[in-house]
């Protein structure tokens, strides 16, 4: 009881803090790109990925969109994860107020999110609480932040499960004179289990004052070749991923769209069991 006990205060203040810090936008551009495949926006089961001991490591990139790239880096095993997940925009020009075929430099716009994850598993429900250091840099300037994830999932029955999160619950310190908030956003729904298919249907809160639905789809074939969809209005995207597993090993490919049009870009995952 007493862990409980600690993680609830921390938490709260994590909260209270971050609510003291919220505004009308949110900008940590790395908290807003789905982690991995297997799951794409179907973020109510972000945090549980999987309940396998089995050590592994799983290795993510993405060309992301306007050539931004993103990277990820996690192990995993008895209840426990720890990982780090990098975001470049690539390079762009800085300019001066007057006119210039030159540009006065060139920079770049990185963040990054190292967090550890655990899980506290009940009869018939799980407690899962990650905490994440945040940080990032762009051209002179740097902040960094700490966050906390918080989720649970309840058995309603054989097939049947309820699940809740609350997510990027924190606040950065100032990047040059003001600080970029956390897309900070509650989640809650179901998740249904077939013979073959995985179904998650969710709605939601975000701190932009956006209320949205989010849903996945995962089918399973002898848990060998699985594919993947995903959608959330929150984004206005979807995206849809084969992946296949063959021994210690996986391997998925996903494609991303956006309703707007805007690019499609591509995001592959490598994961290995280490036994």
């Amino acid at each position: 009881m007493k862990i409980f006990k600690i993680l609830f205060y921390s938490i709260s203040i994590l909260l209270l803090f971050s609510i003291q810090n919220m505004s009308a936008a949110s900008g940590l551009i790395i908290l807003e790109i789905p982690e991995n495949n297997e799951l794409g926006y179907n973020a109510l089961e972000i945090i549980h990925e999987s309940e396998n001991n089995t050590p592994a490591l799983k290795f993510t990139h993405a060309s992301w969109y306007y050539g931004g790239a993103y990277s990820s880096l996690n192990y995993s095993g008895k209840g426990l994860q720890a990982g780090i997940r990098i975001f470049n925009s690539g390079t762009f020009e800085i300019r001066s107020d007057r006119p210039s075929d030159e540009p006065v430099a060139t920079s770049a716009y990185y963040s990054g999110v190292i967090y550890g994850k655990w899980s506290k598993y009940l009869k018939s429900s799980v407690l899962t609480i990650r905490g994440n250091i945040l940080f990032e840099r762009m051209y002179y300037a740097g902040a960094t932040g700490l966050s906390a994830d918080i989720s649970y999932r309840k058995d309603l029955g054989k097939s049947l499960k309820f699940a809740a999160s609350a997510r990027n619950i924190g606040a950065m310190n100032a990047l040059d004179q003001e600080a970029t908030s956390l897309p900070f956003a509650l989640r809650s729904g179901i998740i249904y289990s077939l013979p073959y298919t995985t179904l998650s249907l969710a709605g939601g809160y975000h701190i932009d004052g956006l209320v949205f639905m989010e849903t996945g789809v995962a089918v399973n074939y002898n848990n060998a070749a699985f594919v993947n969809f995903s959608w959330s209005s929150l984004y206005e995207a979807f995206h849809i991923s084969p992946r296949i597993r063959w021994e210690k090993y996986d391997f998925s490919f996903g494609k991303y769209f956006k309703s707007d049009g805007l690019d499609s870009p591509y995001m592959i995952s490598f994961s290995m069991e280490l036994e």
